[in-house]
């Protein structure tokens, strides 16, 4: 079962439709919404860093296709964007956005115990981060 609800696809909306500059992208397949992702640009110490994160409906699980949308995030975040550091928590037990995360070129770089709480569970926060360099390095 997703772990997001009708409303937090709702409270993406709104958000996404409200940053200028642009960061917050649908995703589309044979015409329908099935998911989203984005970042949020930090502000005075952490301008140039964008926290990153991503969504998709349960039925488009497993087929690649965040994988491939969050490598292009990256690669319009620094190489047309020119932002400096991307990172991405994700709770520790949502397995496929740890290997999004990993496919996208982000490294894990720590683990933040008990950081979220879902359902009244607690869970720990799996940290993964990129550099510009990193990315230059890489490709």
């Amino acid at each position: 079962a997703s772990p997001y609800t009708r409303e937090d696809a709702e409270g993406w909306i709104d958000i996404a439709t409200a940053s200028e500059p642009v960061t917050q992208y649908a995703v589309f397949v044979d015409g329908d919404l099935v998911g989203g992702l984005g970042g949020f640009p930090g502000q005075g110490d952490a301008t140039g860093s964008v926290e990153i994160g991503w969504w998709l409906h349960p039925d488009r699980w497993g087929q690649g296709i965040m994988s491939a949308c969050a490598r292009v995030l990256v690669d319009e975040f620094f190489g047309v964007r020119g932002y400096m550091r991307l990172w991405a928590p994700v709770m520790a037990p949502n397995e496929a956005s740890k290997r999004v995360a990993e496919r996208a070129g982000l490294r894990l770089e720590g683990i933040a115990p008990s950081a979220y709480l879902k359902a009244g569970v607690r869970h720990d926060a799996w940290n993964y981060g990129l550099t510009r360099t990193g990315w230059l390095t890489d490709r």
